[in-house]
C-alpha cells in the first residue's frame, strides 16, 4: 500500500505492503502505514493534547508527524519522559536530572524533588501498550534484548526522502538520517539517539550497522541498570486479561471465561502430572520386576551349573571305581 498526500508518497520502511496486520505486529516491525492510519483515525487534536500531558509541545500537524517526520523535534530526555506512563501505571512526572543541591557544609540549598505526578492514561491502557512493546525485541529491537529482563522497547529510524537521496546520492534503502531506541523496565526508562542535526552533505547518513549500534548502546547501559537494580515484573491491572492470544480490557463475562479456562488448564496439568506420576510408578515397578526376574534367572543358572559340576564329579568317581575293579 502507498498513501498519497499532496505530493508525498509514504511506504513502509521495507518498501513492502503487508496487508491487514495487528497493531502488535505493526509495532514489532515498526511499519509506517499503520502509524499514519492510526494518526488519521485519532486526529491531530487528540494527539496534541496527549503529547502536551507528557511534556511534548506538538505544533506540526503534517502527516509525517506519527512516523518521526515532525518539524518540532524532541530530545531523548523528552522521549524518555513520554514513555514513563507506560511503565508507571499511567502516571507522568517531569524528568529531573538533579534532585537536590547542597552547599559545602551539607545544607540543602535547592530541592527539585517536587512530586508533580499526574495520571495521563488509564493503568489498563499503559499495560496493554507495554504488553505489545515487550514483543519488539522479536522484531526491529532484537539487538536490544536483555536476557531475563521484563522490558518493553521501541525503535525508530528516519529514512531519506527521494529528493535528499537524489541530491546527495544516498542509498535510500540502506541509509537513514537517525536512529532511536527507547525502552523501559518497571523501574527505569532510557532513550538513546544517534544521528545528524542537519543533512547538508553526502557524508551525513547512517548505515544499517550504525543504527544497530544505537540498540547496542541501549542494551549495554540498561544491562548495567538491571544488574544493580533488578526490576520487578509489570503489574497486570485487574480489568485486563488475555483472550484468544490478545491482551485487552475484559468484561465480567470474559473474566468468567478466563477463570473457567484457567481452571480447565489447571485440571489438565493436574491430570498430566498424575499420568506422569503413574507412568513413573509403573516404570519403577517394571524395573523392580526386571531386577527380580534377572536375579531369579541368575540363581537358577547357578543351581544348574552346580548340579552339572556334581554330576561330572560323580561320573568321574564311578569311572575310577570301575577301573580299579
Amino acid at each position: 500500500m502507498i498513501l498519497r498526500f499532496k505530493v508525498h508518497k509514504f511506504k513502509n520502511w521495507d518498501r513492502q505492503f503487508h496487508g491487514n496486520i495487528t497493531i502488535n505486529n505493526a509495532l514489532v516491525w515498526s511499519y509506517n502505514i499503520p502509524a499514519i492510519k492510526t494518526y488519521q483515525e485519532v486526529g491531530f487534536n487528540r494527539v496534541k493534547q496527549y503529547a502536551a500531558n507528557v511534556g511534548m509541545n506538538i505544533t506540526d500537524d503534517s502527516i509525517t508527524t506519527p512516523i518521526g517526520g515532525s518539524s518540532d523535534g524532541f530530545s531523548p530526555l523528552q522521549m524518555a519522559g513520554a514513555y514513563v506512563p507506560f511503565s508507571n501505571g499511567g502516571y507522568y512526572a517531569t524528568p529531573k536530572a538533579i534532585k537536590k543541591v547542597y552547599d559545602s557544609e551539607g545544607t540543602e540549598v535547592k530541592s527539585f524533588s517536587t512530586d508533580d505526578r499526574k495520571r495521563v492514561i488509564k493503568d489498563s491502557t499503559a499495560y496493554i501498550m507495554t504488553s505489545m512493546l515487550r514483543n519488539v525485541v522479536n522484531g526491529t529491537a532484537a539487538n536490544a534484548r536483555i536476557s531475563g529482563a521484563d522490558m518493553a522497547v521501541k525503535t525508530g529510524t528516519t529514512t531519506f526522502g527521494e529528493g535528499e537521496a537524489q541530491k546527495y546520492g544516498f542509498d535510500i534503502n540502506n541509509y537513514s538520517k537517525d536512529s532511536w531506541t527507547i525502552g523501559y523496565t518497571s523501574n527505569y526508562t532510557m532513550a538513546v539517539w544517534q544521528g545528524f542535526d542537519a543533512i547538508d552533505g553526502p557524508t551525513k547518513y547512517m548505515t544499517q550497522d550504525d543504527t544497530q549500534k544505537t540498540q547496542a548502546l541501549y542494551r549495554i547501559n540498561m544491562q548495567n541498570i538491571v544488574r544493580i537494580h533488578p526490576p520487578k515484573g509489570f503489574t497486570v491491572p485487574g480489568n485486563v486479561g488475555s483472550i484468544n492470544g490478545g491482551v485487552k480490557i475484559i468484561t465480567e463475562s470474559e473474566r468468567r471465561q478466563i477463570e473457567e479456562q484457567n481452571k480447565r488448564e489447571q485440571e489438565e496439568r493436574s491430570r498430566e502430572n498424575n499420568n506422569d506420576n503413574n507412568n513413573n510408578r509403573n516404570n519403577n515397578l517394571m524395573m523392580i520386576i526386571q531386577i527380580i526376574i534377572k536375579t531369579i534367572h541368575q540363581m537358577i543358572t547357578t543351581i544348574i551349573h552346580h548340579q552339572e559340576e556334581t554330576t561330572i564329579i560323580l561320573l568321574r568317581l564311578q569311572v575310577q571305581e570301575t577301573i580299579m575293579e
